[in-house]
């Protein structure tokens, strides 16, 4: 496996897509909408295996450009989970945001909530997330 990481945000819909569907994200359902979101974002690091020229992992963030930064998406595809590389994705935009005195990512459950712990993030005490 020969992993190389892009900040490119020209995905193709198809290549997108099957990405999303393959590893189970549910925003699969929104098409092109997800599509145009991803590549709008702030920042997008992808990782490619160069063997298959397989999207094999991705990391969305938004950002106001000068305090606070969100991680959107961290998604991985399944036959490449457990492989560090959504560690290399983390510290590439840990890097980017250095500067920012805020950087936050949106944990679904308890196992994603951990993962970002063990990368230096901070469940932060009496946070609730609103939507609409």
């Amino acid at each position: 496996m020969n992993i190389t990481y892009s900040q490119e945000k020209n995905f193709d819909a198809k290549t997108l897509l099957d990405f999303f569907t393959v590893s189970g994200n549910p925003d699969a359902k929104y098409e092109e909408t997800l599509v145009e979101a991803i590549n709008n974002a702030g920042t997008v690091v992808s990782a490619w295996d160069k063997d298959t020229n397989e999207l094999a992992a991705l990391i969305t963030v938004v950002d106001d450009g000068k305090m606070t930064a969100y991680i959107r998406y961290l998604v991985v595809a399944p036959n490449y989970r457990g492989k560090g590389i959504n560690d290399e994705l983390i510290a590439q935009v840990k890097a980017k945001y250095e500067n920012y005195p805020y950087l936050f990512a949106f944990a679904p459950d308890d196992f994603h909530a951990s993962f970002f712990s063990k990368l230096g993030f901070n469940v932060l005490d009496g946070a609730k997330v609103l939507a609409r």
